[in-house]
């Protein structure tokens, strides 16, 4: 997040981000970086080990306003960007199944 090149950008949509829990809230967290602002999911996920909170993520550039779009899954964080011009709606979300070749191999043989 402090690269240099990444300053150019106003948002980066992230999946599966490393989380961590807070010590002393003992709420999932991650980390923060003073030029960008974090938007997680509306809900985190309750079972589980903690890095599976939720997975989905947006980090938006500080010069960047938005307002944050509740979405009832972990998987997904959502917000429109209020720019000069038309507003644009931005959406990080996860697919358990985009990487699960197993589960697709397993799907194809029973047809």
């Amino acid at each position: 997040m402090n690269d240099e090149k990444l300053q150019e950008y106003q948002e980066i949509l992230q999946v599966e981000p490393y989380i961590y829990e807070d010590p002393q809230t003992h709420i999932p967290a991650v980390g923060s970086h003073r030029q960008w602002q974090q938007l997680t999911p509306s809900i985190r996920r309750e079972d589980g080990h903690i890095r599976h909170s939720f997975r989905a993520m947006i980090w938006i550039n500080e010069t960047t306003t938005f307002t944050a779009i509740a979405i009832q899954s972990y998987d997904i964080a959502a917000a429109v960007i209020n720019p000069t011009s038309l507003p644009t709606l931005l959406v990080a979300a996860y697919d358990p199944h985009g990487s699960d070749t197993t589960t697709r191999k397993e799907s194809e043989e029973q047809y």
